[in-house]
């Protein structure tokens, strides 16, 4: 009932009803709370208002069936020093109900030394609740060995309230069944300063949820060895971290030894100097982020995964959003398949990158894109990868001062089919010799009167089966300019070594212009057609053909090209 008696360890009362507790300014020392039980929607075990300045407190052994334990309402700038909550049950009697051990109500609370270990939070257990405009500080907390399950959360805030969290320390708990570690909603807050998670299990659990226009900051925070043991990704909720709010930042962090990390969506997402060492997949699946409706913006991040070998990796899933990617460092990516970055309807922009030792066994690579508006890729290195991308149904791609060196190969290192707008400048490509490749770059099927311009393109030592650069066009109304460019010692066994256009039947459409193709002030030479099938070859440095049926127009201009010792079987 509300009016159940508590015992307390203190000078001025050795036993006092919960009512007592707001008729004086004063403070108080050891408010023991032990082998209390709590039933009922409407049961208060202590009520603490507005004139309790100082408090601390011990919890130990309750049960909360339906009720609330401990209750701040209209408490401003309570302090709370040295409190231990231990061995206490949460567990609602229906799923209507609720447990609450501390609520904050309107209220301004800080918490120190606070160590929480060994309870058992379930069936809508909460530990904390801080609603309606409340501020509550948490310094200096522990927050280890306990469980969650059946849908409860250790740390709810919510209704316009705000959490501080200041070396708060999460370790070896269990999250399981729906349940939440910290959740915050509602147009509420969180500030996260040098707090750390250690070594938790989830089990279709959560460690951090942030929903409903919720804004959150972590800043210096650790997560370490905290994995979901879900039977499936399919049971498993998927991420460590998930977020729906309104903006959220991970600034100065790290997480090593995690699986899936966060789940966003209708949320601005901010990454900043954060390191991933060794992300382990859940049922041989892997994913960084994955993200919906989504403004993302990374910048200084460095991952390894040395350790682990996944069978299908998706890094960066995201789905129509806006990516942006600065000074992007990762290496030794090993899985089956999988791709970097897995994008539909995205717009990305990667800068200052650098990817090395990233190897898709089966099949996979660096960026898979499908319908967008831009890509654009600039000022970055690519080595030891399968390939730069596979695009499909983008207005504009831009590739601007890049390195890119390829290994392992599965597919061309570009890849781009059905695009209105192409910008290929100041990019160098080289590789292992490796015969079955088709081609280093493919650009198929741009769309009428589609704009593909290649300036200071570098590809050496490759070999392919239809040449480095491979153009095949359906559509009319194109323009194509190569220029300034070098293609060297390019070997292909079935059309030229370096450079292959092909224009294949469409439907004629009268007063149609010309398409264009023009290669001015370039270098060839040591490129080789090799004789395929008992066809001589066709063209060691360019093999320019129309289909017979088709009735677009070419016009084709070789301007100031260099070629040197180019053979054709």
């Amino acid at each position: 009932s509300r009016r159940r008696h508590t015992r307390l360890v203190s000078d001025w009362s050795s036993d006092v009803c919960s009512s007592d507790l707001r008729r004086y300014n004063m403070t108080v020392e050891g408010l023991l709370l032990k082998g209390n039980e709590i039933t009922g929607p409407a049961a208060y075990g202590v009520y603490i208002g507005e004139n309790i300045k100082s408090l601390s407190f011990y919890c130990f052994d309750n049960i909360i069936r339906s009720g609330v334990l401990m209750s701040f309402q209209n408490s401003p700038d309570t302090i709370v020093d040295n409190a231990g909550i231990e061995g206490n049950l949460l567990s609602s009697r229906t799923s209507s109900e609720t447990s609450v051990l501390l609520e904050a109500i309107e209220s301004s609370l800080s918490i120190g030394q606070l160590e929480i270990k060994n309870n058992l939070m379930e069936q809508n257990g909460n530990l904390f609740v801080f609603s309606t405009e409340s501020k509550v500080t948490l310094d200096n907390t522990n927050f280890n060995n306990n469980r969650l399950r059946e849908g409860s959360t250790a740390i709810d805030t919510r209704d316009n309230s705000t959490l501080d969290l200041t070396k708060f320390t999460v370790q070896s708990n269990i999250i399981e069944n729906d349940s939440t570690l910290i959740r915050v909603s509602i147009t509420s807050q969180i500030n996260s300063k040098e707090t750390n998670f250690l070594d938790n299990i989830l089990n279709n659990g959560i460690l951090i949820s942030i929903r409903m226009q919720s804004m959150a900051l972590f800043t210096n925070s650790h997560f370490v060895n905290n994995s979901d043991s879900a039977s499936s990704i399919k049971q498993s909720k998927g991420s460590l971290i998930q977020l729906a709010g309104e903006i959220v930042s991970f600034l100065n962090s790290r997480f090593e030894n995690n699986t899936n990390l966060i789940f966003v969506s209708n949320t601005e997402l901010i990454l900043q100097n954060i390191t991933v060492i060794n992300l382990k997949p859940v049922k041989n699946i892997r994913r960084l982020i994955k993200a919906h409706y989504t403004s993302l913006d990374i910048s200084n991040f460095y991952v390894n995964s040395e350790l682990t070998k996944s069978g299908s990796d998706s890094w960066f899933q995201v789905f129509n959003s806006k990516l942006n990617v600065t000074n992007l460092t990762m290496e030794n990516i090993k899985a089956n398949s999988g791709y970097i970055f897995d994008l539909v309807r995205t717009q990305l922009t990667i800068k200052d990158t650098n990817i090395q030792r990233c190897n898709f066994e089966i099949f996979g690579g660096m960026i898979q894109a499908i319908e967008g508006r831009n890509i654009q890729v600039q000022d970055s290195i690519f080595l030891n990868i399968n390939y730069l991308i596979t695009a499909t149904s983008y207005n504009s791609l831009t590739f601007r001062n890049l390195t890119i060196y390829q290994t392992y190969f599965s597919r061309e290192s570009i890849q781009i089919q059905d695009a209105s707008f192409i910008d290929i400048s100041a990019v160098s490509i080289s590789s292992t010799q490796h015969e079955g490749m088709n081609s280093i770059i493919s650009l198929t099927e741009p769309q009428d009167s589609a704009v593909i311009n290649i300036n200071r393109l570098n590809i050496s030592n490759v070999s392919t089966m239809n040449g480095a650069l491979y153009i095949k066009s359906k559509f009319v109304n194109l323009s194509l300019t190569i220029s300034d460019s070098l293609f060297e010692n390019d070997t292909s066994i079935s059309y030229a070594g370096a450079v292959t256009i092909i224009v294949m039947q469409n439907i004629y459409q009268p007063n149609s212009l010309p398409n264009k193709y023009v290669i001015s002030n370039s270098v060839f030479k040591y490129n080789q057609a090799l004789e395929y099938r008992s066809i001589g070859g066709r063209g060691g440095a360019l093999y320019l053909w129309s289909q017979p049926e088709s009735k677009i127009l070419a016009a084709y201009q070789i301007i100031n090209c260099t070629f040197q010792e180019n053979m054709a079987a």
